[in-house]
């Protein structure tokens, strides 16, 4: 006699994964598109965060040293190669980058597409899954 329990098929399950594929293919080129865009930025900023470091170890003087956001954009671009020298690195942090992303968005639809689960906020950002009763 067949069982009167409601077994989840092949096309339900396929049909609630491919939405979370794509939200995680879509947050994921979102993320490569956002970092390759402020990654010169990026990269000025943690090298002005590193000489500040370097200077009070005593490790390099004051001429070694940018005077600014303006002057670290245009000593790299004039001393290590152009606009290439800018996106240094780019290929790793796009590659972590994406797969965080990708993970993220495709663990948060799925779980969020479950039946009777809703996400709640606390204070300081912390999320909370819970069961709706």
């Amino acid at each position: 006699m067949p069982s009167s329990s409601p077994t989840p098929s092949l096309s339900s399950s396929a049909s609630k994964l491919l939405p979370a594929l794509g939200h995680a293919a879509s947050g994921a080129a979102g993320t490569v598109v956002s970092t390759a865009v402020t990654y010169p930025l990026d990269l000025v900023n943690t090298r002005i965060k590193v000489q500040r470091q370097l200077r009070l170890e005593g490790a390099i003087g004051p001429g070694d040293t940018y005077a600014g956001i303006a002057d670290a954009f245009r000593a790299i671009y004039a001393r290590e190669g152009g606009v290439c020298a800018l996106f240094a690195g780019l290929g790793a942090d796009v590659a972590k980058s994406a797969a965080d992303s990708f993970l993220f968005f495709l663990f948060y639809t799925v779980s969020a597409s479950k039946p009777g689960t809703h996400i709640n906020q606390y204070g300081g950002g912390r999320y909370v899954w819970s069961n709706v009763h």
